[in-house]
């Protein structure tokens, strides 16, 4: 499991990160497996090298769709998810547009929570 303290999201002086703080470069980025996928996304286990915090253990969700609308839609949600922080919220690390809008997210140590969930009714 990532160590949360690491990226500030235990800190009581939280100060929102700026968009260039957010930007992850594809070098930054090592992709694994496939953990997961849908009709919009599929989503890789993997690691992000990070300036302060070194490499963590990610999940890297490649988004399927390139069009303008969905991409500035993708944004407003990136927008809100980087303010967003609760031990019960997977925590948005930043975004990575290179080949195709990309989200840096928080590795869940228990894996998708739909398998989690039907694996232990």
């Amino acid at each position: 499991m990532m160590d949360n303290s690491k990226l500030g999201k235990n800190d009581e002086n939280v100060h929102p990160r700026t968009n260039e703080e957010y930007t992850i470069r594809q070098s930054q980025l090592e992709l694994e497996e496939i953990i997961g996928s849908g009709e919009y996304c599929v989503v890789h286990k993997g690691f992000c090298t990070l300036r302060k915090e070194g490499r963590v253990p990610v999940a890297i969700r490649k988004m399927k769709v390139n069009d303008v609308s969905t991409e500035e839609e993708l944004f407003e949600v990136a927008d809100i998810m980087r303010n967003l922080f609760h031990q019960r919220i997977i925590h948005l690390i930043g975004l990575c547009a290179a080949e195709c809008m990309t989200f840096v997210l928080e590795l869940c140590p228990c894996g998708p929570l739909n398998l989690f969930l039907r694996n232990h009714k």
